[in-house]
């Protein structure tokens, strides 16, 4: 798994390499990328948040653009500002399923909970920008739109 890390944090410019970035921006998707005004998370650590955007969106793909209403907006900001306070403090296990994590085999888990856990204060610090940032989109418009990789 070598020496590559994680960019957790919340991008408020396109001031970063590379193209494996979820973003978010307010109002429907206008079929443009990469828009001033918009939001850039690292694909790697989006992952954190994607279980819980798949509980408020039944049909979250990671890999796809969709459009979120005000109401539903509102509660993955809700779920994101207590995923914040959970991952300083939930015991790993714990953690891992209030996240809806997941990993596809034994190794990778195992992999996954230690970066977790060796990055707890980073996550919680993106969950908290992001339900900030959101917040924010939802003071301009109706809609949010979460553009996949």
């Amino acid at each position: 798994m070598g020496d590559y890390k994680i960019d957790y944090q919340v991008h408020l410019h396109r001031d970063f390499e590379g193209t494996n970035y979820t973003e978010i921006g307010p109002g429907k998707f206008s079929g443009k990328y990469w828009q001033p005004g918009f939001i850039f998370i690292s694909e790697d650590a989006f992952r954190m948040a994607g279980g819980i955007v798949a509980r408020n969106v039944k049909e979250y793909d990671p890999w796809a653009h969709f459009d979120i209403h005000k109401r539903t907006g509102i509660g993955l900001i809700t779920e994101w500002k207590t995923a914040s306070s959970y991952v300083r403090t939930q015991p790993i296990d714990e953690l891992w399923r209030t996240l809806g994590l997941y990993a596809p085999n034994d190794i990778a888990l195992e992999h996954d909970k230690k970066e977790v856990n060796d990055h707890r204060t980073e996550i919680a610090r993106m969950f908290t920008d992001l339900a900030t940032e959101t917040s924010r989109f939802l003071e301009q418009a109706e809609w949010i739109c979460i553009i996949g990789i």
